[in-house]
């Protein structure tokens, strides 16, 4: 499961904006049986891409997440679901703070 969320992850840093250099990100990854408490979740901070790919960095933290899991838990339950969500502040940015320029130059 964390190679899935891994490859997910590099994909969707592929295509986030970063204007001005505003390239930083929040991931958090969770998995729960459906319709029931959590069984555990993790956020990762506020990181830089380069943060994702160096050793030891956010990618890494995310698979040492998942494999720390309680096995028994998750096989206990064969509908258990992961979500993953990364947050970019870079396109926040472009269309909130720069979104003006682009009105501009349409307008």
């Amino acid at each position: 499961m964390s190679a899935a969320i891994d490859e997910w992850c590099r994909e969707q840093m592929q295509g986030t904006r970063r204007p001005c250099g505003i390239d930083q990100m929040a991931l958090g990854v969770a998995c729960a049986e459906p319709g029931d408490e959590k069984i555990a979740s993790a956020t990762f901070g506020v990181f830089r891409p380069v943060d994702f790919y160096r050793e030891g960095g956010v990618a890494d933290q995310m698979m040492a997440f998942v494999r720390e899991l309680p096995l028994d838990d998750l096989q206990r339950s064969p509908s258990v679901r992961f979500a993953a969500a990364l947050f970019s502040w870079g396109d926040v940015a472009r269309e909130t703070i720069f979104s003006d320029e682009r009105e501009e130059a349409v307008g």
